[in-house]
């Protein structure tokens, strides 16, 4: 599919794209990029031409509205922080319950939500239309109990909505307690259109209703709105039940390809949940099925080759692994969904001695994700392994700017300044990786820490 596109009012250069979705991922490279400080002043740019927001000639259009839409079931113990911070841009918050047997009909009701009952059909999609049914706003805000919206993406999306010809927003999610998949891109904020619908009995998305109304209307735009907008904590053991959780998405998986066993979408995600579980080869069977299928999008293929990859490295096939690795990263895909095979692919060159195309990948992760510890981390280490280690003490520092309260950037600093010869600012890198520790409670790593630099003689007494 095709579209064609219009420019919109924003900065930096726009590119013309293809849209084509699967029922999760936008798969190819935006129309439009939106980064947080792009507006200012309320002007907005095309090429070297300006023009104001808002017409002096024309009365203004009433205010665009804005709704918050929720499907929940016992969520009561975290609603109000989902809700709190998505309240400073919405009018209007729609909850609908799919079963609660907490307290979370009551106080949805009480953070200022209409509350709708819906009788769970062990479909995603269908409770998420029915709560569509019920916004009045102009446009829509969907996130779960689980999530939270980020304040820095508040005003870009105030902004956005005045946009006439803008139809949907992928916003990135950062997924807490995810380490293989670190961040997602997903389409929640989007205008109010009845051509507008979930698909999909897991994972659902509107993706493949945006594409077919491109298709009908042309005007209609999307923008991918950076950096992280939304975090979501549905995958951290402190704060889910992982068991359960991953029962009822392998129930309704395997109860949908019963009905559909071609489905490449559900046999990659049932493989990747089995990977999860540690199920090999029960994995590897769904994973390859999927991606032996024919006509893949490209958000599909990526799933499927991503996960085969993990499989093949658990069953310590490295060069298996790194093919798909290679093929992965190889699709027309956003950089962010991208972003966990390049890092396991620089990892893996990493360990092969290949530290240039490491450092290429890996240098693209950061770039992707500046707030991505692990990627600065990593980064470092190759830079320290091909002999650079000014690079790697830029790195590691640039890691510390980004997180000074994490101990792992002090320690490799540490390390990088005693092998250039820097055994005080070392010691002072090292001190502050002991400190971060004891204030995280990591007592292990900091004793280990302590002996490791007594060895070297670099303990200081204060320690």
């Amino acid at each position: 599919m095709n579209p064609r596109w219009i420019p919109l009012c924003v900065r930096p250069k726009i590119l013309p794209t293809t849209w084509a979705t699967s029922r999760s991922r936008m798969v190819a490279p935006p129309l439009l990029t939106v980064p947080l400080d792009s507006w200012r002043n309320n002007r907005l740019e095309v090429g070297c031409v300006k023009r104001s927001v808002m017409s002096l000639s024309k009365p203004p259009h009433p205010p665009s509205t804005i709704a918050l839409c929720m499907i929940v079931r016992n969520e009561a113990a975290r609603l109000a922080l989902c809700v709190d911070s998505a309240r400073p841009l919405v009018q209007e918050i729609v909850v609908v319950d799919t079963g609660s047997t907490d307290d979370t009909p009551s106080l949805a009701g009480r953070l200022g939500a209409r509350v709708y009952p819906f009788a769970w059909q062990e479909d995603f999609a269908a409770a998420r239309n029915f709560a569509l049914q019920q916004v009045q706003s102009d446009w829509v805000l969907v996130l779960d109990g689980d999530e939270r919206l980020l304040p820095p993406a508040l005003p870009a999306l105030r902004r956005l909505i005045r946009e006439p010809n803008l139809l949907a927003v992928l916003l990135r999610r950062r997924e807490l307690g995810a380490a293989q998949s670190p961040y997602s891109a997903v389409t929640r904020f989007f205008r109010r259109h009845p051509a507008l619908r979930f698909q999909g009995i897991y994972h659902e998305s509107i993706d493949d209703s945006v594409a077919a109304l491109q298709a009908q209307e042309s005007h209609w735009q999307v923008a991918h709105l950076e950096p992280t907008a939304i975090e979501h904590y549905g995958y951290h053991p402190l704060y889910t039940d992982l068991a359960a959780k991953a029962q009822r998405a392998e129930r309704l998986l395997q109860f949908h390809l019963q009905k559909s066993p071609q489905d490449a979408y559900a046999l990659a995600k049932l493989g990747a949940l089995y990977l999860s579980q540690n199920q090999l080869p029960a994995a590897i069977a769904h994973l390859e099925a999927a991606v032996a299928l024919p006509n893949l999008c490209p958000a599909v293929r990526f799933e499927g080759l991503y996960h085969l990859a993990l499989a093949r490295e658990a069953h310590q096939d490295s060069a298996g692994a790194q093919a798909l690795y290679e093929a992965a990263i190889a699709l027309p895909l956003q950089p962010v969904v991208l972003l966990p095979a390049q890092f396991n692919l620089g990892l893996r060159y990493h360990a092969i001695g290949n530290f240039a195309p490491a450092i290429d990948l890996l240098t693209q992760v950061k770039a992707t994700a500046p707030d991505y510890l692990p990627a600065y981390l990593a980064l470092g280490r190759a830079h320290k392994a091909a002999g650079n280690l000014t690079a790697a003490i830029a790195t590691y520092e640039q890691a510390i700017g980004q997180d000074p309260d994490a101990p792992e950037p002090y320690r490799n600093l540490g390390v990088a300044l005693f092998h250039n010869g820097q055994s005080h600012r070392a010691q002072q890198a090292f001190g502050r990786a002991i400190e971060a520790y004891t204030l995280q409670g990591q007592w292990q790593n900091a004793q280990a820490l302590k002996e490791q630099l007594r060895e070297l003689g670099l303990l200081s007494p204060d320690w």
